[in-house]
């Protein structure tokens, strides 16, 4: 088995040639290495990076994104999902803004405790905007190390993760954290995917355990995830008669998308539409049209699945109170929906 500093020796030679163009590879700035990696959780590079060339251009500094109003956040992250990523960036830059004086703190037991920030994200802002020498351990890192060591074990386990990580801080050169850890993530992104991995090629083929036993198909192992909860919600496009307004309405605290903006939403057991004596929970009895649907989708969230039924309904008769009221059209563009709302928002009230 391959000493760690022999692997670190091999991995900084292999990441000499290796250019990825990614605007926060090079940067030293906390704010910005922070804000990529917030973004990229849950999110591929190419579709994380335009967000993060957003919000550098739009709050070049932590206290701009600090003083930003909650609802501009969330415009900027609108399509990128799980909506608790901004609720933490929100509450942390205010708080790196009045406790820091807007600068980062160095230390990782004190990252840690900033809203959003686990011991990944810590060790990643330690150790590329400080040269920590802390493991940034992501998936990319697991799917290495557990195939140079022949890590049979699945990866979730607490005692294979802790295997995993003791290899990667013994390999960690002294003031080369940056380095080092970047160029493993570059590796497993690059050469040791999880299909197709370039084994013929590999810097550590003479010293990769789960090549010379065969099983880089099965490593690393990942035990099956519980079935996804299923969700059947059911939204209604009510216009008025001129179709120039639409009631909107905002979610709450207590279910996914909080705070976001959705329209007049039944949610029901089953794929069956609700009756129209349920209507009335948002419009005024016997005032509206027949429902007509739309369209029908899905969306896979981490732990459910929601199935989505649209309809249209008109109306001449608005609400007059309750979680829903008449929005223009120009006002709808600015609000800040969850993506499949928005995908389907876009369809009827294009720019």
């Amino acid at each position: 088995m391959i000493k760690p500093e022999a692997f670190a020796q091999k991995l900084l030679s292999w990441s000499q040639d290796i250019d990825r163009n990614l605007p926060w590879k090079l940067s030293k700035n906390a704010y910005h290495i922070w804000l990529s990696e917030i973004i990229l959780q849950q999110t591929r590079v190419e579709q994380g990076l335009p967000y993060y060339l957003r919000f550098i251009s739009r709050y070049p500094t932590i206290s701009e994104f600090a003083a930003a109003p909650e609802d501009d956040i969330f415009k900027l992250w609108e399509g990128l999902g799980y909506y608790s990523r901004a609720r933490n960036m929100i509450r942390t830059a205010q708080e790196i803004t009045r406790n820091y004086d807007g600068s980062f703190p160095e230390d990782i037991n004190t990252l840690i405790q900033l809203p959003g920030i686990g011991p990944y994200t810590a060790a990643a802002i330690a150790s590329f905007a400080f040269d920590k020498p802390h493991a940034v351990v992501d998936g990319n890192v697991i799917r290495v190390v557990a195939r140079i060591l022949g890590i049979s074990e699945p990866v979730q386990w607490p005692q294979t993760l802790a295997s995993i990580k003791s290899f990667v801080d013994a390999a960690i050169p002294q003031n080369q954290a940056a380095a080092f850890n970047q160029a493993i993530m570059d590796f497993g992104a690059l050469h040791c995917t999880p299909k197709n991995p370039d084994c013929q090629s590999c810097e550590f083929g003479d010293y990769c355990l789960a090549k010379t036993t065969e099983t880089v198909p099965n490593i690393p192992l990942k035990l099956k995830n519980k079935p996804k909860k299923e969700r059947f919600f059911h939204y209604y496009l009510v216009f008025d008669p001129d179709k120039s307004f639409a009631l909107v309405g905002k979610r709450g605290n207590s279910d996914i998308w909080k705070h976001l903006h959705e329209l007049p939403l039944i949610e029901t057991k089953d794929a069956q539409a609700p009756g129209l004596r349920d209507l009335n929970r948002f419009l005024p009895d016997k005032s509206f049209s027949d429902p007509v649907l739309l369209r029908i989708c899905n969306q896979q969230l981490t732990h459910q699945k929601i199935n989505f039924h649209f309809y249209e309904i008109t109306t001449c008769n608005w609400p007059k109170e309750g979680d829903y009221q008449p929005t223009s059209k120009s006002e709808i563009r600015n609000l800040a929906f969850p993506r499949t709302l928005r995908e389907f928002m876009d369809s009827y009230f294009p720019e």
